[in-house]
């Protein structure tokens, strides 16, 4: 049974769905993500001959609405035939629509991967099994959409919200605090606990400006990827980085800001705290936290855009770059697809005339890829890109908002850091060059085993260590960027 809301809740509650639309967990918020298990499935007319029409219902099971306050559907969606209508609905009830990215219309290629919510009116749910159904409104489609209306659901979540006597974790971010300035690749640590269940993880979570990751067409908010096409709903990804273990209570994470655009307005921080039981609290936000990188700066530059290329024929666009690449460090290429790789495909993109990749994607699903760019592709000013594909069948489609640069100058600086209470942050007196295999530490403390660094995809060594010989008090943690 759906306790009644109080006033105050009620009102809460209008204002936020009038101020913000498309809603997502916000500081102070406690909820409970029910996930589907994924896998794709379609909603669309078979074809525009068959005209046969398709809809998807998926069984979500265990939904608690004890104390629940309000609900919405996250998902996400490769847009489809454009012009599409598209819609949902709970147990049979009034079909709802869902919203294209911010500021385009369904006529847009686009992939949006986790984020996009739909508001669900709590008296459409059930305690317990419900049934979740996908499907389109030919009538109200556009375009191709009214000749085959087509779209496909790779996975969504039912979000719960609930009032404060929900048991819940509690927790707070401490490191950094209101009004901090933070360098490169620092750490992010906050205290969590649950009275009535373990932590399972703590994901911190930076409001900023940065890539469009999720394709929502926003570029500066609560920095995450909630899943996408290839990967199950629940899983977050692109945010300041999830500590599942902990120490005492406090947990930490080593924020590789290394590609994170310069910043021209303040950042905020928290933690999505989420306990054995699933449910989830979001702490209250640090703000006022500016970024600076001494010696070290990224700029990004994109023109918002999208496009679909097959048989043989290109699309381009400029994206105008402000500064003189020649004294760039180095520089990236970001861009989202959908069915960018067929069987047979000459797919490439080029800056300028200068190839970038070929034959990259997947096939009839979304990529986001990011390549490098030869320094000399680049020119200050208008930078054409151009997309070209060989494939007759599927187009090649570049979601929306598009390509975007990114040109980083200078030395990302070497940063030694400490990352929990009750580690003495020992301070490396030299830059490191690449994995050691030292007998001593910098302090000149003796190792009782072989040094190794654990290093991630990107290059960056998050943290050295001796095979577990070393007392937990005495590890060091450095950056450290691998020579080329």
């Amino acid at each position: 049974m759906i306790e009644n809301r109080t006033f105050l809740e009620a009102f809460v509650l209008a204002a936020l769905v009038l101020s913000v639309g498309n809603s997502e967990p916000l500081p102070g918020d406690i909820f409970k993500d029910f996930v589907h298990p994924g896998g794709q499935f379609a909603a669309h007319a078979r074809d525009e001959r068959w005209n046969t029409p398709e809809k998807t219902t998926q069984t979500l099971e265990n939904v608690d609405l004890k104390d629940a306050i309000r609900a919405e559907i996250a998902y996400s969606i490769w847009g489809g035939h454009e012009g599409t209508y598209k819609m949902v609905r709970a147990n049979g009830n009034a079909w709802i629509p869902l919203s294209p990215a911010k500021g385009t219309k369904w006529s847009t290629y686009q992939c949006q991967v986790g984020r996009p919510t739909v508001e669900i009116p709590l008296e459409h749910l059930k305690q317990g099994t419900n049934q979740i159904t996908f499907f389109y409104d030919q009538a109200k489609s556009t375009g191709f959409g009214a000749k085959w209306p087509n779209y496909w659901i790779y996975g969504y979540t039912v979000r719960v919200y609930y009032r404060s006597t929900k048991p819940h974790p509690r927790g707070q971010i401490l490191f950094p605090p209101t009004g901090a300035t933070l360098s490169a690749s620092p750490t992010i640590s906050a205290q969590a606990s649950s009275s009535n269940s373990t932590i399972s993880h703590v994901h911190f979570v930076g409001l900023y400006h940065d890539y469009d990751w999720d394709g929502n067409g926003i570029f500066r908010e609560w920095q995450y990827q909630y899943g996408t096409p290839r990967k199950p709903c629940g899983l977050y990804e692109r945010h300041m980085g999830t500590d599942s273990s902990g120490s005492g209570g406090v947990y930490s994470v080593l924020w590789n800001n290394e590609w994170i655009p310069d910043q021209s307005e303040p950042m905020s921080i928290c933690a999505y705290i989420k306990d054995g039981d699933g449910i989830c609290y979001v702490t209250p936000a640090v703000e006022d936290i500016k970024l600076e990188r001494p010696g070290y700066s990224v700029k990004m530059y994109n023109t918002p855009w999208n496009a679909d290329v097959r048989t043989g024929s290109s699309m381009s666009t400029n994206i105008q770059v402000s500064e003189n690449p020649s004294t760039a460090a180095s520089a990236k290429l970001i861009i989202s697809t959908w069915s960018a790789l067929e069987s047979g495909t000459q797919t490439s993109i080029k800056l300028n005339g200068t190839v970038i990749a070929e034959n990259f994607g997947a096939s009839h699903n979304y990529s986001l890829d990011i390549f490098d760019v030869p320094l000399k592709a680049l020119k200050e000013g208008a930078n054409t890109f151009t997309i070209y594909s060989g494939h007759a069948g599927h187009a090649a489609e570049v979601n929306w908002p598009g390509p975007a640069i990114l040109v980083a100058s200078g030395e990302m600086p070497l940063t030694a850091i400490r990352p929990r209470r009750g580690m003495n942050g020992i301070r490396m007196t030299q830059p490191l060059k690449r994995a050691p295999d030292l007998p001593y530490c910098a302090n000149g403390r003796k190792l009782h085993g072989p040094l190794t660094a654990l290093r991630a995809a990107n290059g960056v060594y998050s943290h050295l260590h001796d095979n577990g010989n070393m007392k937990r008090e005495h590890v060091i943690f450095a950056h450290q960027r691998e020579e080329e």
